[in-house]
């Protein structure tokens, strides 16, 4: 055990005499942050196309989906967690539906926008297992247009599975889809 010294006592009133100063850099940093952040909730509709996942989501050319989410702004960026849902998916006879949980990070710049997600569906099949596909990814580039409260998003997004694959990026591979949101 560390013997008190003359010496440690006054290491210790040094530190503590510090420490009013690092509680107001810290307070100060958190209440301008917390003065530019916003938080909003969006809808949306997402039409999907057969690309680099085929094979593994049952999705045909122009199925379309919905997707809710919340989203948690920042000054020149936000995280976005949601849900997609996909009803009758067409490249699949026997799937009933598709879930797709997922997680964004978009950073902006005026209107324009670019982010990239983590998504992974779930597959409700009737004849089949229902299963889970393995971790995608997706680089997402559009803008979004405020208006007052609310806000229009028009993205262009490209699903990959793996990282190699975020380059090959193909007209036929590209999936649209629009949302609206709204700040509170």
């Amino acid at each position: 055990m560390e013997e008190l010294t003359r010496g440690t006592w006054a290491s210790y009133y040094v530190r503590m005499q510090k420490l009013p100063i690092i509680a107001l850099a810290f307070l100060a940093v958190v209440s301008t942050a917390a003065a530019q952040t916003y938080t909003s909730a969006l809808v949306g509709a997402r039409r999907h196309r057969i690309g680099l996942l085929a094979g593994e989501l049952p999705y045909a050319q122009n199925d379309y989906s919905g997707v809710a989410a919340v989203r948690f702004h920042d000054r020149d960026a936000w995280w976005q967690a949601g849900v997609g849902y996909a009803w009758d998916p067409s490249g699949n006879e026997s799937a009933d539906y598709v879930l797709t949980p997922q997680a964004h990070l978009f950073f902006k710049g005026n209107l324009l926008l670019i982010g990239v997600g983590v998504l992974k569906s779930y597959v409700r099949d009737d004849t089949r297992k229902d299963k889970w596909s393995p971790v995608y990814y997706e680089l997402a580039a559009g803008i979004e247009v405020p208006v007052g409260r609310a806000g229009v998003t028009f993205l262009a997004n490209h699903p990959f599975r793996n990282w190699s694959d975020a380059g090959n990026v193909r007209e036929r591979r590209i999936e649209y889809s629009v949302g609206l949101s709204l700040r509170f």
